[in-house]
């Protein structure tokens, strides 16, 4: 009997049969339906209206008799507030006021119009950004457990002061009938009551501006003081946490920007995005703010608040312009531009008056330029579906973020903020994504370098057979660029400087000697009757002269001595540290010398031939502060001038030049 329904249960198996028998399986799937309707449930409970909790308060009194701390959620204090409009009262003045009509709280709370009606004001009342509105809400709190509790009050939007009897418990902003005092606050609060009070009257003192918007808030949650401080610690450090992350990240895009900006040119605009983000998150978030500012004014939490959401529509769609290529039109992406650059740096100007009322349709702008970038964003998925999709996915959480975050800010359903939390998932997806891209990207460079080495060790067996000879065509046109090189600068029948040349030198040492009072000179020099030579004893004749003087020449100069070739049969020599005298007598030895010198012709059917030359001589000198390579010339082609007219083979230095000149002015 047993083997029968072991073999029938075997043989009823299906496709899990090879790891455990079919009761088995229908457990396993049992426990997978469980599992799916316990998260829809889970689901449906966080879906549930905020109003839909047991009753509240019923004519201003709460009464715990029946509240048990099973669970580890804090109740609302919701229900029927006793309300004392354009009143601030404490426990001592409620004996001696009549007991005032309830209102539902929070909703509506402090709405200003109401108040002013509510409070019997003559008529009419004159509504400006210096006038504010005030009032008191009272609750009593019976039957309250003995075990530590505590309140949790969310940002209220108005300035507010919360008594426990006659003791303080809680504030935020400065709470007065007069404007001029008045000032709001931003971020939660906790407040612990204390244990010796099992019933007590809270006492709400609440105020706002008369322009200001009517907020609608969360309600004020009562609950065991270890789950409070867990929900308030776990809320503010949730904010920290997605701020420090988004700022991590914001560092990361820019370094990689800066290190890949040729490449990425829109990833400025994502490292903006986390810098706004977490400038957002840490300005919405007031606790977390104070641990880095110790005394944050309002008005600069709310304009830093709107300031990085100016700057976070702008930059993702221009994040998503420049990376996904999406297409918009030239007036939104103008629009977008002015938004980034105008319209945001206007929050920190704008006067502290003007950002209640502009609060509102700020947001309502931001929201069109969402849904607008969004539209264009689905059309352009269509055609390029493979790119879109991710980010899509990414921005869709985001949505479902801010859709949640606006349904438990009015009270349609319980819940914590998630927007802070999505933002960063938007980064971090932006992350992932430009991971798998380059991934992508670096498989393909990867598989193209394969080919790319395929080719090139195909290619490199032909390039080094002719290597050899490119080697020795390169080695040619060395020694050819050599050669030309050295003919650029040299003379090729003497082997001194060209004219070139030994200008860029001359100037390059008198320019080294502006504030000297050293002297230089400068000593041109013709061979005489060159011409003739070539024609009595040849061209040979003459270029064998031109050689002897330039070696002559070459051994004079040194360090401080330069020479050079000028045109035709002319040389020019420059000397630092060389006044008039000692160039007369320099030029002097030189004449002498190639006067006393013979040019020997070599014959191979007589004997060798020579001939002597002769050299005229012209000079100048001055000061090295007074030099320059133009006056030096020209004084001493001058001076050379006059050395030729007086007969040749002599020297004449520029001053003789000058003198003889003004002799003959004076005959």
């Amino acid at each position: 009997m047993i083997n029968t329904q072991t073999k029938s249960y075997r043989g009823n198996t299906s496709i899990l049969s090879g790891f455990w028998p079919r009761n088995i399986e229908i457990l396993w799937l049992d426990y997978i339906r469980i599992f799916l309707w316990g998260g829809i449930i889970l689901a449906f409970n966080s879906l549930v209206p905020a109003h839909a909790n047991a009753d509240g308060a019923r004519n201003g009194v709460m009464d715990f008799q029946h509240w048990q701390f099973d669970s580890n959620e804090p109740l609302p204090l919701k229900g029927e507030w006793l309300f004392y409009p354009q009143k601030l009262v404490d426990l001592n003045k409620l004996t001696h006021l009549s007991i005032p009509s309830s209102v539902v709280f929070p909703q509506g709370l402090l709405n200003c119009s109401k108040v002013l009606t509510q409070s019997r004001l003559p008529e009419p009342i004159v509504k400006t950004s210096k006038e504010n509105c005030y009032g008191t809400f009272v609750l009593e709190l019976r039957n309250l457990p003995a075990q530590p509790v505590s309140l949790f009050i969310p940002e209220l939007s108005t300035a507010f002061k919360l008594f426990w009897n006659n003791q303080l418990i809680a504030y935020g902003g400065i709470t007065t009938d007069k404007p001029e005092l008045f000032h709001a606050y931003k971020g939660h609060r906790i407040a612990r009551l204390p244990l010796d009070h099992n019933r007590g009257v809270l006492i709400l003192q609440v105020a706002n501006l008369i322009d200001a918007d009517t907020a609608l808030t969360r309600n004020i949650l009562l609950g065991d003081t270890g789950v409070i401080e867990n929900k308030f610690a776990g809320e503010e450090i949730t904010q920290a946490l997605a701020g420090a992350l988004s700022g991590i990240a914001g560092v990361l895009f820019l370094l990689q920007y800066l290190v890949r900006y040729r490449y990425e040119n829109g990833l400025w605009c994502l490292s903006l995005f986390s810098f706004s983000v977490m400038l957002y998150i840490f300005s919405d978030g007031y606790m977390v703010l104070s641990w880095f500012i110790s005394d944050v004014e309002w008005a600069w939490a709310l304009r830093i608040n709107l300031l990085a959401q100016s700057v976070l529509v702008p930059c993702w769609a221009i994040w998503l312009q420049g990376y996904y290529r999406v297409e918009f039109p030239i007036a939104v992406y103008r629009f977008l531009w002015f938004h980034l650059l105008v319209l945001a740096p206007s929050w920190l100007i704008i006067p502290e008056s003007s950002l209640i009322w502009l609060e509102t349709p700020h947001m309502y702008l931001n929201i069109i330029l969402v849904c607008l970038i969004s539209f264009y964003l689905l059309r352009f998925s269509w055609k390029e579906s493979n790119v879109i999709w991710p980010a899509l996915a990414s921005i869709g959480l985001c949505f479902a973020a801010g859709l949640h975050d606006i349904l438990v800010y009015y009270q349609f359903i319980l819940g914590g903020d998630w927007l802070p939390i999505c933002f960063v998932g938007f980064i971090i997806a932006q992350l992932l994504i430009l991971a798998v891209t380059r991934a992508k990207a670096h498989r393909y460079l990867e598989q193209l370098n394969q080919k790319l080495e395929f080719e090139w060790n195909k290619w490199q067996k032909r390039a080094l057979l002719n290597l050899n000879e490119l080697k020795t065509k390169t080695d040619e046109m060395d020694l050819i660029h050599d050669e030309l090189k050295y003919l650029q600068r040299y003379d090729g029948l003497t082997g001194l400087l060209r004219q070139d040349a030994f200008q860029q030198e001359c100037q390059g040492m008198v320019q080294g000697q502006v504030l000297s009072d050293h002297p230089v000179s400068m000593i041109l020099l013709d061979i005489d009757r060159y011409k003739q030579i070539s024609a009595q004893y040849g061209y040979l004749a003459s270029d064998q002269a031109m050689k002897d003087v330039a070696h002559l020449l070459e051994q004079w100069s040194d360090k401080q001595r330069w020479v050079a070739r000028m045109e035709g049969e002319s040389f020019a020599l420059f000397a630092m540290d060389m006044d008039e005298n000692e160039a007369l007598k320099e030029a002097e030895w030189l004449r002498i010398r190639i006067q006393q010198r013979a040019i020997v012709l070599g014959n191979l059917s007589e004997k060798n031939q020579t001939f002597h030359i002769s050299v005229s001589f012209g000079l100048s000198s001055c000061q090295a502060d007074e030099a320059t390579f133009a006056r030096l010339i020209k004084e001493a082609d001058l001076a050379l001038n006059r050395a030729k007219s007086l007969g040749r083979n002599c020297v004449v230095s520029y001053s003789d030049t000058l003198q003889s000149s003004l002799k003959r002015s004076c005959i």
